[in-house]
């Protein structure tokens, strides 16, 4: 499930709860904030070995990796690499430049 749709979910569980109870718009955002981050928190194993091991070459070579370094340091195929790129990227990780040599940047 999309963060978003999670925060939205959250959001109607919080309406329904207080059913009755006047909600200011700021309560609302504080809401759908909590629910993001906490979205944002969680992470697989494999995500986080992937994560990992970005910040490690990064710290090592002074540049990000690229999907082919990224899936041979994790023993793994480059659309596994990708994948995994792209879940931490949803989560709000890193960023990607598409179609750019080792276009990985920590958020």
């Amino acid at each position: 499930m999309a963060t978003t749709d999670r925060a939205a979910q959250h959001a109607r569980n919080f309406l329904r709860m207080n059913a009755g109870i006047e909600v200011s718009l700021g309560m609302m955002k504080a809401v759908i904030d909590v629910a993001v981050r906490s979205e944002r928190m969680f992470l697989t194993p494999k995500q986080k070995a992937a994560f990992l091991e970005i910040k490690r070459h990064i710290v090592r070579h002074n540049t990000p990796p690229t999907i082919r370094e990224l899936a041979r340091s994790l023993g793994t195929e480059t659309s596994n690499a990708h994948r995994l790129t792209k879940c931490l990227e949803d989560r709000g990780y890193i960023r990607r430049a598409p179609y750019r040599h080792g276009g990985i940047t920590i958020i």
